[in-house]
């Protein structure tokens, strides 16, 4: 006589799908209750990753440790409440990435301008009335005088502008928190680490050495017994006395007249330097330009100078000196430097936007294709039901606690989903044999025995794994913050619905005949 296989034995039982009407009214209600708050505060907020923006690459003088990003993250946030900060390579370069969003005002710019052929330079100031960006230096850069210049040129004009806009108030801030103060630097002294070209740190160079040397001419004017006393000043520097003798002694070498032409300039040596410059528009220029090419050069290799010091001891030649007092004295090595800015535009924020739906979409697809293969179509609805609870429960969760939507959130998503997955297959797999073990039972008795089978391998899993995800959350930094509170979330909502959505989902989705 045929015998029936006999159950397989469980040390508990417990009726999981007796909770099913429950189970579904706590899951429906919770993403009912999220989707409402999220949609009626504003929608999903995504990221520069989706909405376009501006990335600033700056090089500090540290490391990028968490506390150095704290402090970024604190100054950046005055300048843009949206600015979003990470370290990029490896922490001991000191690279940080700042994002800030800029494209949302720049499409807006530009639909204005857009709309209609510019008629003029007033029509263009009146169609941007509005953003306060935007200033005078604005519309002076576009030399207007001619009428105004093309809608492209304009657009473009726009976008440079407010890229440089962002830059300057992040640097702003950044000076303040990280500036000559910071430094041990007095607040009038130059930033060497600012200096892009040879040609503006010799220029620099040149302004502060003229003004020492009007500085000089100034007060040894006060005691001068006569006018040969000025002209040593002069040799010195190295510069021939006949132009400043030529622009300064109208009529006779007199002290008396060089003082009554330089009365106006008493007290203000950067005037009298401003001249000089005229006067003399090569001093110190061909000297120094050799050294200034050799310290532009190996700030780009080193990215920024840790002190100035190391700086100066590249200098040589006939003016070395000199420019290593210029450079000790007036210049200082400021720890952070912009080295680099990345635009990523709205419509390809759009465009990756829509691609992550698509991969979100697809990867649910070949997951039900692949369960419905593999078990039965109903197994394959329970898996995608249950995948579609977890996404939508964590989705606008995050919103809620007021996480961006980023490339970083969608890659959580789409952990939870295959950790969900994995969860929901171990317990159809025991479904599936206790189906063929336990002849005779009911389809109820079978799953709630599966689900309490599998119930030490399933706790037992999302428990290392969320000490794991506890572990990156807290050591991580900031950057990880959101994701690891998404996979956090993320896999206790899936251990629940893998017992209380996927199993309760096949009980009552009808079997084939």
């Amino acid at each position: 006589m045929q015998t029936k296989n006999p159950s397989p034995k469980s040390p508990w039982s417990f009726d999981f799908i007796g909770l099913r009407n429950l189970a579904f009214a706590l899951s429906g209600g919770s993403v009912l209750i999220l989707w409402i708050w999220t949609l009626t505060t504003g929608g999903l907020q995504y990221g520069i990753d989706f909405t376009g923006g501006i990335r600033h690459i700056f090089k500090f003088n540290r490391a990028s440790t968490p506390e150095l990003l704290s402090e970024v993250r604190e100054a950046a946030t005055l300048a843009d409440p949206s600015a979003m900060v990470q370290n990029i390579g490896k922490p001991d370069e000191g690279e940080v990435v700042i994002q800030v969003k800029g494209f949302e005002l720049v499409a807006k710019a530009s639909s204005e301008i857009s709309k209609a052929p510019l008629r003029d330079a007033q029509d263009l100031r009146d169609r941007l009335a509005g953003f306060a960006i935007f200033d005078t230096g604005f519309y002076e850069s576009l030399e207007m005088e001619t009428g105004p210049p093309p809608a492209p040129r304009v657009i473009k004009a726009v976008s440079d502008y407010i890229n440089d806009a962002t830059a300057r108030r992040l640097i702003v801030e950044l000076e303040r928190r990280f500036g000559p103060g910071s430094a041990g630097a007095p607040a009038d002294r130059i930033n060497l680490n600012t200096l892009p070209t040879a040609q503006r740190l010799s220029a620099a160079i040149q302004t502060e050495a003229l003004r020492q040397l009007a500085a000089q001419l100034l007060d040894r004017m006060g005691s001068a017994k006569a006018v040969d006393e000025l002209a040593p000043l002069l040799k010195d520097a190295k510069l021939d006395s006949a132009p400043f003798q030529a622009a300064f002694l109208l009529r006779a070498p007199d002290l008396e007249e060089i003082k009554t032409d330089l009365h106006d300039y008493a007290g203000a040596p950067a005037r009298l330097a401003a001249d000089l410059a005229k006067l003399y528009p090569r001093a110190f220029v061909d000297e120094m330009m050799p050294a200034a090419n050799r310290i532009i050069a190996e700030k780009e290799k080193r990215g920024l100078f840790d002190s100035v010091e190391s700086a100066a001891a590249l200098a040589s030649g006939p003016q070395t000196a000199l420019m290593k007092q210029i450079l000790t004295e007036s210049f200082y090595a400021g720890p952070f430097v912009l080295i680099k800015t990345d635009q990523v535009s709205s419509r390809i924020g759009a465009e990756l936007r829509q691609k992550a739906l698509v991969v979100i979409g697809l990867s649910l697809l070949v997951m039900l294709l692949y369960i419905w293969v593999r078990f039965e179509f109903r197994f394959g609805v329970g898996a995608i039901v249950t995948l579609l609870h977890d996404a939508l429960t964590v989705i606008p969760l995050m919103t809620v606690l007021g996480y961006e939507y980023d490339i970083n959130l969608i890659a959580a998503i789409l952990t939870i989903i295959g950790y969900s997955l994995n969860d929901t297959i171990v317990v159809y797999d025991r479904i599936r044999e206790n189906i063929a073990g336990m002849r005779g039972s009911d389809l109820k008795t079978i799953i709630n025995t599966s689900v309490v089978q599998t119930l030490s391998r399933t706790v037992v899993t999302g428990v290392t794994s969320l000490l794991a995800v506890l572990a990156l959350f807290f050591f991580g930094g900031p950057v990880l913050e959101g994701f690891s509170l998404a996979l956090f979330i993320g896999i206790l909502v899936g251990t629940y619905s893998s017992i209380f959505v996927s199993s309760p989902v096949v009980y009552l989705w009808p079997a084939k005949k």
